[in-house]
């Protein structure tokens, strides 16, 4: 009974895991779920941008946004960071670009 139990549950942690490796390779562009539950993924296949583009191009253009991102939020965190009124001057200055 136990060999049983210890079976059932080393299945589904291996599931499990094959669902947290799916969703982690579709969170780029270079493919798309195609079975998913909630946030596991379970089957992929390349997005319509690789297909497009090809494998080396995307895997460029994905680390090009990850990059962007990284140059953002840095970018964004020193702007708001800046003493205790650095979010406010920047809505102020934000109103002024509107007006």
């Amino acid at each position: 009974m136990l060999k049983k139990l210890f079976a059932i549950v080393l299945v589904l942690f291996g599931i499990e895991t094959w669902g947290v490796f799916g969703a982690w390779r579709t969170d780029g562009v270079m493919y798309n779920c195609t079975l998913d539950a909630g946030p596991l993924c379970f089957w992929w296949e390349e997005s319509g941008v690789t297909k497009l583009l090809g494998k080396d191009a995307a895997e460029k253009m994905e680390e090009g946004f990850k990059s962007a991102q990284e140059r953002w939020k840095k970018g964004f965190l020193d702007k708001t960071q800046k003493g205790k009124n650095g979010l406010d001057e920047l809505l102020e200055k934000a109103k002024e670009a509107l007006d």
